[in-house]
């Protein structure tokens, strides 16, 4: 038996080392390339309404500059054998799109005669697929067409940024970069909290926070969340909660733990908010709202 422990042991670890660090992250921290979120201008538009499609993408050696073109392709169900198909055994429609000049469109009436028949809403599938740093990348989401569209994407107005020795409100429609120099002061802390515009009643009545970052653009350095319930009542007050999937988040710049050393470098802070989502899993959820909104934290060692 003593045997048997000391093998399983040393086969343990060898399935750690083979793992590498890269494995260890949590899901927060975004390395390779992901799209993190796909936002139609209203999951629910009327047959005829134009529609604008945009898309969040998130990695370490990834920028939404670099997002130029997608392949926009509506009415498409995804078959685990045999990929992305035709929905209904219909061709789907689809567009090759520049990022930079907007997009806004029609889904044809033929295609939607065909699909609809007689129905009184139809949700149609949506694919984006983009290439970004020589990667191939791929989303999905659910439009909803209906004559009695009531679905509303949740806005983000703003982000507060809270640290010891200040505050900074970035937003949506402004510059995107906050910056910590060594030479001024670097907090250990740094709290992030989402400023929601409020829509009417009903339209929002529940969302839920998913904050990511993307190690750092500069070097290895990554930013972990911090859970220190101390810190995050030094910053948002007592009582107030922070993580990763709740309305604000607390980034630790001092490694996992807090008391390593600071975590030089550039990083892209994600955050995506849906509107009205139940279930953890589950396509339906891909119907619902959606707002994001990113911005970059840089230290530096200077």
């Amino acid at each position: 038996m003593k045997l048997l422990r000391t093998l399983f042991g040393a086969l343990l670890l060898m399935v750690l080392a083979g793992c590498g660090e890269s494995d260890m992250r949590p899901d927060y921290i975004v390395k390779k390339p992901r799209v993190m979120a796909i936002k139609i201008t209203d999951p629910e538009i009327r047959r005829g309404d134009p529609f604008s499609l945009d898309l969040l993408v998130l990695g370490e050696d990834i920028t939404q500059e670099m997002i130029t073109e997608v392949k926009w392709r509506v009415g498409l169900e995804f078959d685990e054998s045999d990929g992305a198909v035709g929905l209904l055994g219909t061709t789907p429609y689809s567009e090759t799109l520049h990022m930079a000049s907007g997009f806004w469109d029609t889904i044809p009436s033929e295609m939607l005669d065909t699909l609809l028949q007689g129905q009184s809403y139809l949700d149609v599938p949506v694919m984006a697929e983009l290439t970004v740093g020589g990667v191939t990348l791929r989303g999905a989401k659910t439009l909803r067409i209906t004559e009695t569209p009531l679905g509303k994407n949740p806005v983000i107005q703003s982000i507060a940024l809270q640290y010891d020795q200040g505050e900074e409100t970035i937003i949506a429609s402004g510059q995107r970069k906050i910056t910590f120099k060594r030479s001024a002061h670097v907090p250990e802390t740094i709290a992030c909290t989402a400023i929601m515009e409020t829509l009417a009643p009903g339209e929002n009545d529940k969302l839920l926070f998913r904050w990511s970052v993307s190690t750092s653009k500069t070097n290895e350095s990554e930013l972990y969340v911090s859970s220190s319930q101390s810190d995050i009542e030094a910053l948002l007050g007592e009582g107030e909660k922070a993580a990763e999937y709740r309305q604000s988040v607390l980034f630790s710049t001092r490694g996992e733990e807090g008391d390593g050393p600071i975590q030089y470098g550039e990083y892209e802070v994600a955050l995506v908010v849906r509107d009205k989502k139940t279930d953890s899993s589950g396509r339906q959820e891909d119907r619902f709202g959606t707002d994001f909104m990113t911005f970059t934290i840089a230290i530096l060692d200077q």
